[in-house]
């Protein structure tokens, strides 16, 4: 297993993190991508909790389902490149506080602290720090999933869904 592995760096010429690659590597706290990558697998990091920052190069066309799902991620940054974002991505990412989605993505947004779809209807990823915009008509499927640490969101007057388990395990929500 990877259970004591805490730092890695992936060869130049590598396309992809396969599915399930670094899972549960708890204690994996530094990884560098190259900009050769352009797939991270289904659930490539998930649960390594010690994962607090990286890079996602500006070669990944996609982040599959559950990919940094329980990770330690405090902040993301998605580079011009990625074309899909699947469901649960970076579900349960319980220290989460800020999202950034290069201006140049064809595909995604981030405004306020959330992951939206370019035109802003769809909030596909928020966090504890998030100010759900205006624009979003709709909260998708795990949106904050395992924000635990998110106290108060205010729902825009647009808002016509609320999709599968949007706000489940967030336990410290009161209003």
């Amino acid at each position: 297993g990877c259970t004591r592995l805490s730092s890695i760096r992936i060869s130049r010429g590598i396309t992809e993190i396969l599915d399930g690659t670094f899972m549960n590597c708890s204690n994996l706290s530094v990884i560098e991508l190259p900009n050769s990558i352009k797939r991270i697998g289904l659930r490539a990091f998930y649960n390594c909790s010690s994962l607090s920052c990286i890079e996602i190069p500006n070669s990944v066309e996609v982040i599959e389902m559950g990919a940094f799902e329980r990770s330690g991620l405090k902040s993301i940054e998605i580079p011009d490149s990625v074309l899909l974002i699947n469901g649960y991505a970076f579900a349960d990412c319980s220290e989460l506080e800020s999202i950034a989605v290069s201006s140049s993505n064809p595909y995604y947004c981030s405004a306020n602290n959330c992951l939206l779809t370019k035109n802003g209807g769809s909030l596909l990823l928020g966090c504890k720090s998030s100010i759900i915009p205006d624009s979003v008509t709709v909260i998708d499927n795990g949106a904050f999933a395992g924000c635990s640490n998110l106290i108060h969101i205010i729902l825009p007057n647009n808002l016509r869904e609320i999709r599968h388990i949007a706000f489940s395990g967030c336990t410290s929500l009161t209003c």
